[in-house]
């Protein structure tokens, strides 16, 4: 199997994965989730000397932690770049960023994304995040750009929530995710502190 972001695939139709000795071959879509941004392909053939990714345990990564991305940058196949674990469990909403479509989401967020430094651009999606043991830790999914290009502020899907999506995309097409139906604010200002009397300890 091969996983990808859901919006490199949302837009349908026929889909041809290319190799990096030139191979190409066509896959079809097995599953996808576009409130993670997930998505799996069964390619109809793969390499015969290809290797699988070992997804790391994203909970043990930390902050400050030396990473590098790989994808194919404005078209530019086999791209890496170097950074570092910029920050942890990040909330990611639906729509928020340059190249992630929000439809379809129903308005849920991609919870413990993982931010990174490390020069992400167009055509990096899905591609992914590497720790110095050569492990996945995270698939790169989104910038936070004014211009649309990198500036530092990259970020991709924990390798947890992947590892914890995969079977059923695999097996059922889709995932049910669980929810309770409510909202919350990240912090309170003073003025809403004071207005129902809490303290302003923070």
């Amino acid at each position: 199997h091969i996983v990808t972001n859901y919006h490199v695939v949302a837009s349908g139709g026929e889909i041809e994965i290319t190799y990096f000795g030139g191979e190409r071959v066509r896959s079809k879509l097995l599953g996808g989730d576009a409130t993670t941004d997930i998505a799996v392909l069964q390619p109809s053939q793969l390499p015969v000397d290809v290797s699988t990714v070992v997804l790391a345990d994203s909970e043990l990564v930390q902050v400050g932690q030396r990473v590098v991305a790989i994808g194919s940058p404005f078209g530019l196949q086999g791209t890496l770049t170097s950074g570092i674990v910029s920050g942890l469990g990040r909330t990611l909403a639906s729509g928020s960023f340059p190249g992630v479509a929000g439809s379809g989401t129903g308005g849920f967020s991609t919870p413990d994304v993982i931010q990174t430094d490390a020069a992400i651009n167009p055509g990096n999606s899905g591609g992914p995040l590497i720790n110095l043991d050569g492990e996945v830790i995270g698939m790169n999914k989104a910038i936070y750009s004014e211009s649309g290009f990198n500036s530092g502020v990259g970020f991709a899907i924990a390798s947890n929530t992947v590892r914890r999506l995969l079977p059923d995309l695999i097996q059922k097409g889709k995932y049910q995710h669980p929810y309770l139906g409510i909202h919350s604010l990240e912090a309170l200002s003073l003025d809403e502190m004071e207005a129902v009397g809490l303290p302003e300890q923070g």
